[in-house]
């Protein structure tokens, strides 16, 4: 139920202003649905509005990794950790990935 009343909040903001962290939001919520190509679509636009927030690159990886499109996510997490090296718990997701 939560999750549905987020991605109906998430949708209505969207509506008013496509913002790259309302995207994010979006695509987070349909990631904790299980909803992965929507969620890597609404991340995808994301990322080409908030190149450099390693959050949202992380946010990509997760769902990449979710849809075992591993060289995807280890891209994201890559480029996460380039923007913010000292994040521990990112290395260690992109240190989790298969070879």
């Amino acid at each position: 139920r939560s999750l549905d009343e987020a991605l109906s909040l998430a949708k209505r903001a969207l509506e008013l202003k496509e913002e790259g962290y309302i995207l994010d939001t979006l695509g987070w919520v349909y990631y904790k649905m299980d909803r992965f190509e929507k969620a890597r679509d609404a991340l995808e636009k994301a990322v080409a509005k908030l190149p450099e927030d390693p959050v949202v690159r992380e946010h990509l990886g997760d769902v990449y990794r979710a849809m075992n499109r591993i060289e995807e996510a280890r891209k994201h997490y890559r480029k996460a950790l380039d923007i913010e090296p000292d994040n521990a718990a990112l290395a260690n997701k992109l240190g989790d990935l298969p070879p």
